[in-house]
């Protein structure tokens, strides 16, 4: 490998490999960021081996300087960004959202013991419930007088 060979791989997988670093902070997986990582290996390891160790240190320290203040500035933008704001509201809506809130006022019947805890039925689904402390027989009429969180709180019909 020549001297301008060399040059030329270095700074192409030197700049792609920034590029995807960059990307993984919108489109954020992990993929980017190990093919990233490894080009700008590669870059370093070419530049060390084509255009001689001292060249490849200061390559590498530039490289983990540039990188260092990439994350930085990423630290900093990144919350106060657009795309934060989205993918936040996002994450809210989803954490308000509870998969047992249709269950609220459901009738149904009790399959085990409830006794404060047991497993019940409404239309197709099983799950478990609790009682605020009294006891239900199986295959008793049930109402969900409370859904918090995942917890379904049922009494006697």
């Amino acid at each position: 490998m020549d001297h301008a060979e060399a040059i030329r791989l270095t700074w192409a997988l030197s700049v792609s490999g920034l590029l995807l670093l960059a990307m993984e902070v919108w489109l954020p997986g992990g993929a980017m960021l190990i093919i990233g990582s490894m080009a700008l290996l590669a870059a370093v390891g070419i530049s060390g081996y084509g255009l001689g160790f001292h060249i490849g240190a200061v390559l590498l320290s530039g490289l983990m300087t540039l990188v260092s203040i990439g994350f930085l500035v990423v630290l900093v933008y990144l919350p106060k960004s657009p795309l934060a704001h989205r993918v936040l509201r996002r994450a809210a809506q989803k954490a308000e959202e509870n998969p047992f809130d249709h269950l609220k006022g459901a009738v149904g019947e009790a399959i085990t013991d409830i006794s404060p805890t047991g497993t019940a039925r409404f239309a197709n689904e099983e799950l478990e419930v609790q009682t605020k402390g009294e006891s239900i027989e199986p295959n008793a009429r049930i109402a969900v007088i409370r859904v918090t969180g995942r917890t379904v709180t049922v009494r006697k019909r």
